[in-house]
């Protein structure tokens, strides 16, 4: 049977759950939910079991009318999996027909329109069998079981050229687990942001990051690569039990010559073998095998994985008819649906 838990009513149990069932993945912990949440947004939590296993599934509750701005009831609502790789995350052996089963009833009587949910790399493929997955983009997942030497030899021999640069020119790596640098970390964020021409989306203020260090303590880690007593590039990894996340980052510029940052991507995997983690996911690129795609490739030549994501339409009439509203304030229906992205009302 599936059970709400809300940060109101339920945060012990969601804190209890994202630490056992979720093994500490950032993306299920319920304050990371808030980062990603508008003030008339609702972090929401799906627990699902049966003899054999458990399953969470992190969501937001969106209002559609305060996001879209269309003449709706504005009670009408849908659901997103926070940014990065949103699970279901579970332990055991669950049945998971039976819980996409569950799930899609539960939508409907709650009366949502639809779920887009961003699905984490490690959920096996018979996990969502039964409901719509879409294939996004190709990732980088860097393994860390095997030995140091192997991990270096896999390199691609420009990386290993880079990293012997970096630490020929005196390029040392610091951890930090407090955000102690942050004010240097946002600026070099932020550089880098403009220099590659990012979206709007891709810049935080900094609030944000100012809460994701007081509520997310455990789950985050700062890498940063030091010249001369200046950091000059910096990554922001979040960590669970078992996974490190590339999640924000950039370099200066002006030390590109130096390649801090291969050397600091080196010591976050030395740093994830010392740990006890399994993986590194380093991402993807912002266009299918361009270059920044490139370059997390080098650190892992056979480590690719399809970042997917699953669709689900509680309400077929009401989301066509969103569709029809969107098109008659002169966003064509087909424009709105060509390039996959869901739902379409809100592209």
């Amino acid at each position: 049977m599936i059970k709400v838990l809300d940060k109101k009513n339920s945060l012990e149990e969601w804190v209890t759950l994202f630490k056992i069932v979720g093994r500490s993945e950032p993306y299920c912990n319920p304050f990371y939910c808030d980062l990603f949440s508008n003030s008339y947004d609702e972090p929401i939590c799906i627990y699902w079991e049966d003899n054999c296993g458990k399953i969470i599934l992190p969501l937001i509750k969106r209002n559609i009318k305060n996001d879209i701005k269309i003449d709706i009831d504005p009670d009408i609502c849908d659901l997103i999996s926070p940014y990065g790789y949103g699970g279901p995350f579970y332990i055991g052996n669950p049945n998971w027909d039976e819980f996409w089963e569950e799930f899609v009833a539960w939508g409907k009587i709650n009366k949502y329109i639809s779920c887009f949910i961003r699905l984490s790399l490690f959920v096996p493929n018979n996990a969502v069998e039964k409901i719509f997955v879409r294939i996004r983009k190709k990732n980088i997942v860097r393994s860390l079981c095997f030995r140091r030497e192997e991990i270096w030899k896999d390199y691609e021999h420009k990386v290993r050229k880079n990293v012997n640069r970096a630490i020929k020119e005196n390029v040392i790596i610091k951890i930090d687990k407090e955000g102690n640098h942050l004010t240097e970390f946002v600026c070099i964020y932020n550089e880098t942001m403009q220099r590659r021409s990012a979206e709007e989306s891709y810049y935080f203020k900094n609030d944000f990051f100012e809460k994701l260090i007081n509520m997310l303590k455990g789950n985050y880690v700062f890498f940063h690569a030091i010249y001369q007593d200046t950091i000059i590039s910096s990554e922001l990894a979040l960590v669970s039990e078992e996974n490190i996340y590339s999640f924000l980052g950039g370099t200066r510029e002006i030390y590109f010559s130096l390649r801090p940052n291969d050397l600091l991507k080196h010591e976050i995997i030395m740093w994830g073998i010392e740990n006890g983690k399994k993986n590194y996911i380093i991402g993807g690129g912002y266009l299918e095998d361009d270059g920044i795609y490139r370059y997390k490739k080098s650190f892992s030549p056979n480590g690719v994985m399809h970042f997917k994501s699953a669709e689900i339409i509680f309400d077929e009439q009401k989301y066509k008819d969103l569709l029809m509203m969107k098109d008659r304030e002169g966003e064509c229906k087909d424009n709105l649906e060509k390039d996959n992205y869901f739902p379409a009302y809100r592209r």
